[in-house]
């Protein structure tokens, strides 16, 4: 018993400095992040990316009503297929429904409401993938997805302002693309031999 509260307690430690970690190393990255796209891409430009961002973030919010903490939850207490089934389809629902209000009431930039919508669902369907992680106590990988997102952001978006020599909203928006999309490729790979179809058949 004294070797399994050993274990357990240095288990614990050891996700509680991981995550601490990640989260100085994002909050770092993302600082940088701010810096490069206010500096080199100007005050005007980086207000209408803080729009779409702001726009992404609200999608995120709604598909999180099923999509997470409710999937941290029943992920250890259901067949995983029947809980990230309704979570899949409400992440697609919230996307859409949420970037086409937002564009309908001006919150997004003329132009970039089909980016919204596709960025929104990426970062949705990663943080469905991210709960699922922590529902099966994978807290390493859930940190691991968090740093790659933001660290392929920032590389892209180095790359297309300092070398390639772009300078609009569209080059933030390729480095979200990069970003979410690296994201999203790595959690469904992870999460992906959890699934199994045959449980909506048990069911």
């Amino acid at each position: 018993l004294t070797i399994f509260t050993r274990k357990s307690w240095t288990g614990m430690v050891k996700k509680i400095i991981g995550t601490a970690i990640t989260r100085v190393l994002n909050a770092i990255l993302m600082l940088v992040v701010l810096v490069v796209a206010t500096k080199n891409l100007g005050a005007e430009i980086y207000g209408s990316v803080t729009l779409i961002i702001l726009a992404i973030t609200i999608i995120g919010i709604i598909s999180n009503f099923i999509g997470g903490g409710a999937v941290v939850y029943f992920v250890p207490r259901s067949k995983l297929f029947l809980v990230y089934l309704p979570a899949f389809f409400w992440a697609f629902f919230s996307a859409i429904a949420g970037s086409i209000i937002l564009s309908s009431i001006g919150k997004i930039p003329e132009g970039f409401t089909f980016h919204v919508m596709l960025l929104g669902l990426l970062q949705s369907l990663t943080i469905i993938n991210q709960h699922v992680m922590l529902g099966k106590e994978k807290v390493g990988q859930f940190n691991l997805v968090s740093l790659l997102q933001v660290f392929v952001l920032l590389a892209v978006l180095a790359y297309l302002v300092f070398l390639a020599g772009e300078e609009r909203v569209i080059t933030y928006v390729k480095a979200l693309y990069a970003g979410y999309g690296s994201g999203f490729i790595l959690s469904m790979i992870l999460v992906y031999k959890h699934l199994k179809v045959t449980d909506l058949l048990e069911a």
